[in-house]
């Protein structure tokens, strides 16, 4: 979703027709317009249409998305013992996927930021504690 009324995107995902996230990381919306799309957001993708008509100067495009585990990886800041992951990727939902490469993102900044004392987790005991339920950008 993009709009006029703010600058960068925010994206709504979406499983088996049921809002999953809401994903503000690349917009700067501000305080009230945030609440307003809590409020107001559908929470099926049947009222995206609907939902769609109230917004005046924003647009609205449908894109399917799949994060693999390679993703993941990709963006996780510490590579080692990769092995491990596969079972406990792959007994987590489509939605805790993706807030788990979502805030695979974020974590290596984190430790970017951080990296004077902070030593990245190896992956799966990240996953396992479910650590990409922080928010990293907070820390």
């Amino acid at each position: 979703m993009i709009s006029e009324k703010f600058t960068g995107s925010v994206a709504l995902f979406y499983e088996n027709g049921m809002l999953a996230c809401i994903d503000l990381r690349d917009t700067n919306m501000n305080r009230r317009g945030r609440h307003w799309l809590f409020k107001n957001a559908p929470v099926s993708e049947e009222g995206l249409l609907a939902f769609s008509k109230l917004l005046t100067h924003t647009k609205i495009t449908e894109e399917a998305v799949t994060v693999s585990l390679e993703d993941f990886k990709r963006e996780y800041p510490y590579k080692r013992n990769n092995h491990l992951l596969p079972p406990i990727w792959n007994k987590m939902n489509k939605s805790e996927q993706m807030k788990a490469y979502l805030a695979a993102r974020e974590y290596r900044k984190y430790c970017d930021r951080e990296s004077r004392w902070y030593k990245p987790k190896i992956a799966a005991a990240w996953l396992r504690a479910k650590e990409w339920m922080n928010d990293w950008r907070r820390m």
